[in-house]
């Protein structure tokens, strides 16, 4: 019995170690979802670079390092909800990029809908990975 507890602990903390690290990468690419704002970048707002086709530049080399913890979550959790969102989340973000870099080309619409969708489905899936929701109180262990 007591090694069947100290396994389940083991595993627990695994499990744990796993979610933080999916968190960790995630808020990365938040960051990242953040500063590729189409019309931040339109309007030169981010300041790290020197114009709007700069930016998208910037904005995509960093998306192929931010992307990797998400394509770890899609081929390695077992939630297909997870599994979809994380695909999803990183490869909306690279149309998004792309379509920004046409826009600014062609002097035509931002992306203004994928850029939204992205932030849905990102906070989805980070509140997918949470714990528990917001607010909630962990269960009471109880001897009986």
């Amino acid at each position: 019995m007591s090694a069947r507890l100290s396994e389940r602990g083991r595993l627990s903390a695994q499990r744990e170690h796993a979610r933080k690290e999916a968190l960790t990468g995630l808020g990365t690419f938040a960051a990242l979802v953040v500063d590729a704002n189409p019309a931040l970048i339109a309007t030169g707002e981010l300041r790290e670079y020197g114009s709007p086709s700069e930016a998208v530049t910037g904005l995509y080399e960093r998306w192929l390092t931010a992307r990797e913890p998400l394509m770890l979550l899609w081929v390695s959790h077992p939630s297909p909800e997870v599994r979809d969102l994380a695909f999803s989340v990183q490869a909306q973000l690279e149309l998004v990029l792309r379509r920004t870099a046409k826009a600014l080309e062609r002097q035509a619409e931002l992306p203004g809908a994928s850029y939204n969708k992205v932030l849905v489905d990102m906070t989805a899936l980070g509140q997918s990975l949470s714990p528990r929701a917001l607010g909630a109180r962990e269960p009471r262990m109880t001897s009986g």
